[in-house]
């Protein structure tokens, strides 16, 4: 009696379940994201395009650094040859240079950090559909970033084609 009350509830449940989802597999594969940043030619660019930018205000530290450095050495050599008002005006100089050099800095940090990262969010939006375009050609369901996993074993990895696409 319970073989065969088993063996009618396996019936109904194999009868009554989709055939489509029976033999539907997921397919998993990987993607190495920070390989794919380092190799992919528009990180390059990204890199340049930034440099470019923030040129300008790295000279204008640079200026600033290099009249702190000769102010400071000029009141080293002088310091016996020049004058008390004359030496405290210089030591005013440098020590209001040094806090305009910190505030330029830090601004510079700042402006910098903003735009790696608006930079960033923009090239892995790229890549993102790249991923996607690449998983629906080859039929995956799930694209995971390897970073993300701790284990993986005969998972399929996308990475080169990834940036194959990519060029």
């Amino acid at each position: 009696m319970k073989f065969s009350l088993r063996a009618i509830i396996l019936s109904v449940l194999i009868l009554t379940f989709p055939v489509d989802k029976a033999f539907c597999f997921t397919q998993f594969a990987i993607v190495d994201i920070t390989k794919v940043v380092q190799k992919i030619p528009q990180t390059q660019k990204t890199i340049k395009k930034l440099e470019k930018e923030f040129q300008p205000k790295i000279d204008k530290i640079k200026k600033i650094q290099d009249s702190i450095q000769l102010k400071t050495e000029k009141l080293k050599n002088n310091r016996l040859s020049i004058f008390s008002n004359e030496k405290n005006t210089l030591e005013k100089e440098i020590i209001n240079e040094k806090n305009i050099l910190a505030i330029q800095i830090k601004n510079f940090e700042t402006e910098l950090t903003k735009r790696q990262e608006e930079e960033r969010a923009k090239l892995l939006h790229v890549i993102k559909k790249v991923i996607n375009i690449v998983a629906k050609k080859n039929n995956y369901n799930i694209v995971f970033d390897s970073s993300a996993l701790f284990y993986i074993n005969n998972i399929d990895n996308l990475t080169d084609s990834v940036i194959e696409q990519m060029k």
